[in-house]
């Protein structure tokens, strides 16, 4: 390490440079000719440019408000702080120059790693000798002390000078509430900060190096992309927002009027931009016959001969710039286009190929669809809901796999597929809410996760019995009870009560609440993850379940459907429906017109009965076809499948 001595030579030798130099060159070397127009965030050494104009500030930890340190002299031991609050501590980039101009320093490389701190008018930063703890901050034309900067891992730095073998730092101290100043410490409060923030500024953009050129006939758009927006070209250089037209795979849709371009590579690394004449763009933002030239470099697009310029947003528009001219301004770049959407209808399924915007998309109309297949296109970064997707029947959508995480919530049923395997099952994406009496006809195969599929529908509050089918299992919601068919004697038809609802399986479903000549919903969610097949549910039991509505062509197909008060079932007659999630009882041979219910399974003399105790005043009753009864008269009564006789005592279970 170099003596103090030899470091005080070395720094008069370059003051005494300096001073030889004509005005306006020493001008130019302290900086005050070459004023940055913006300044950015850097966070490593290797950002820190010897020589460049900085800005050195800290956040006060109280208040998290962000503080320059000043350049212009103040009196007093410290150096003053501005508060800033308008400086975008995260970016940079947002500052008039003139707003910062007593702030501005100079770091200029000396020797051994050590560095000196110019104002703009050329005085040095210097450390003077304080307390045991502390030395002031003070400005001097002829003596600077030797600073150590080092960068810490998260993006701040420390500024340090020794001073009698004690290692001091540049600090923000906190004075008072409203008062604070940068001084040199050996060490910080809670309410201080020596965790500086540097801000390097710049006088013009520098394109970079150059990049490859777009791939030969590559169709392109010309687009700004900052703070998280993107921005389009028309064909005029007009802007235009593009936020609905970016794809998930990067592209741009192609609707009207974005400006697309068709590339002609003349080299590796150069071509021209045509239009759909074969015209040309310039850097005028108009067409010529002769070639103009474009390269990409690492800040964006640039043209390759004569001038450098850059092509940015500007105004309102879109202009090719000079390097000074562009500072502020975002460089735009190249996107590809996709190609011209379409699509085929083949049944009830409509096949979208091409790019297809968000509004594209949301617009599209479902006539005669019943399945959207976007199986074969990228999505929309930012998908819109569609707005004519029928509520009068259920409907499904296809996308592919890769694109499952591009589908908003609002996309009921829709179902990622494996594009690879065609043959495995899909995977439902979106909650989804099964439409009572709507048909339930998946195109394909799907898993289900717990929770996503919901059925709701409205149960007379009458006592009457409805039937009951659902794909997925789920739970008896309060106040409702559920029963499944156990077999037949004669014309008695025997149910018990379940303790769950299984997929595929047939139930009577009852409200057991309050009497009233309303409603109630009846809503259950799948209560487990499940399968659900694309064919039917198997019929071939005798009580069995339709998704899909069921027709009677014949009398003679020994259907029987429960009767309008859900007393008993009925045989059905020819042209009798049934809609979908309820159920119907298959009986071959049999002729009877009419099935009567009861309810507590089937018991060896063939009466549905259970021994128990007896029944409290208020357990609902049942009459022996299964109606709920208000008001009995007394006689003998069903209370959840035990027999019961009513007196003018009460109720009592028959021995």
């Amino acid at each position: 390490m170099m003596k103090a001595p030899d470091y005080h030579l070395l720094i008069l030798s370059a003051l005494a440079a300096t001073a030889l130099m004509p005005p306006a060159a020493r001008a130019q070397q302290v900086g005050t000719q070459s004023v940055p127009l913006c300044y950015d965030r850097v966070r490593r050494m290797d950002q820190v440019a010897a020589g460049g104009h900085l800005l050195i500030g800290a956040i006060v930890p109280a208040t998290a408000q962000f503080r320059l340190m000043q350049t212009a002299d103040v009196s007093g031991r410290y150096r003053k702080s501005i508060g800033l609050s308008t400086f975008d501590t995260a970016l940079g980039g947002d500052v008039d120059a003139s707003k910062v101009a007593d702030r501005v320093w100079r770091l200029t490389p000396v020797a051994d790693g050590r560095y000196v701190l110019q104002a703009t008018d050329g005085r040095y930063l210097r450390g003077t000798r304080g307390s045991e703890s502390a030395t002031a901050l003070m400005l001097s034309t002829t003596d600077s002390t030797l600073w150590t900067l080092q960068a810490d891992a998260d993006g701040t730095f420390a500024l340090s000078h020794t001073d009698g073998g004690q290692p001091r730092y540049v600090t923000l101290y906190e004075h008072g509430a409203q008062t604070h100043y940068y001084g040199c410490y050996a060490s910080a409060t809670a309410t201080d900060s020596r965790r500086l923030m540097l801000y390097l500024g710049r006088t013009e953009v520098h394109p970079g190096a150059t990049l490859p050129a777009p791939a030969d006939s590559a169709r392109l758009a010309i687009a700004v992309q900052a703070n998280g927006q993107t921005t389009l070209a028309q064909m005029g250089g007009e802007m235009m927002d593009g936020e609905a037209l970016l794809l998930t795979d990067g592209s741009v849709a192609p609707d009207s009027p974005l400006g697309v371009w068709t590339c002609r590579r003349q080299t590796d690394s150069t071509f021209v931009l045509c239009d759909t004449t074969g015209a040309c763009l310039n850097d005028r933002f108009a067409v010529q016959q002769a070639p103009f030239v474009w390269t990409l470099r690492q800040a964006g697009l640039t043209t390759a001969s004569g001038d450098l310029r850059l092509m940015v947003q500007d105004n309102g528009r879109f202009a090719a710039v000079l390097p000074h001219e562009a500072v502020g301004h975002s460089v735009a770049t190249l996107l590809p286009v996709g190609e011209t959407p379409s699509l085929s209808l083949e049944g009830d399924t409509r096949t979208l190929s091409g790019a297809w915007s968000a509004n594209a998309l949301a617009t599209l109309p479902w006539t005669a669809t019943t399945t959207l297949d976007l199986t074969h296109i990228a999505l929309p970064r930012v998908p819109a809901d569609f707005r004519e997707r029928p509520a009068d029947r259920t409907t499904y959508i296809l996308v592919s796999a890769a694109e499952a995480a591009a589908v908003p919530a609002a996309w009921s049923m829709t179902l990622a597929c494996n594009a690879d395997r065609p043959e495995d099952d899909a995977v439902l994406l979106t909650p989804t809410v099964l439409a009572d009496r709507q048909a339930f006809t998946p195109p394909r195969a799907f898993r289900y996760a717990a929770g996503q599929l919901v059925y709701c529908r409205q149960v007379h509050a009458d006592g009457g019995w409805e039937t009951l089918c659902l794909p997925f299992d789920a739970h008896v919601p309060a106040d409702f009870v559920v029963e499944t068919y156990e077999g037949r004697d004669g014309i008695s038809l025997a149910f018990h009560q379940a303790s769950a609802i299984r997929a595929h399986q047939a139930y009577l479903l009852c409200y057991t609440g309050a009497a009233g000549a309303a409603s109630n919903d009846f809503v259950v969610q799948a209560s487990e993850d499940g399968r659900i097949g694309a064919d039917a549910p198997a019929s071939d039991t005798p009580f069995f379940g339709t998704y899909s509505g069921l027709k009677v062509l014949s009398a003679d197909e020994g259907l029987y459907l429960l009767n309008a008060d859900g007393s008993a079932f009925v045989r059905a007659a020819a042209g009798s429906s049934l809609p979908s999630f309820r159920a119907a009882l298959r009986q071959p041979g049999q002729k009877a017109s009419r099935l009567q219910l009861s309810h507590g399974g089937l018991q060896p003399d063939a009466v549905p009965t259970v021994a128990g105790e007896v029944q409290s005043d208020d357990s609902p009753l049942y009459d022996l076809t299964g109606r709920r009864v208000r008001h009995p008269s007394g006689g003998l009564y069903l209370v959840h499948g035990r027999k019961v006789v009513v007196t003018p005592h009460g109720r009592a279970v028959p021995r």
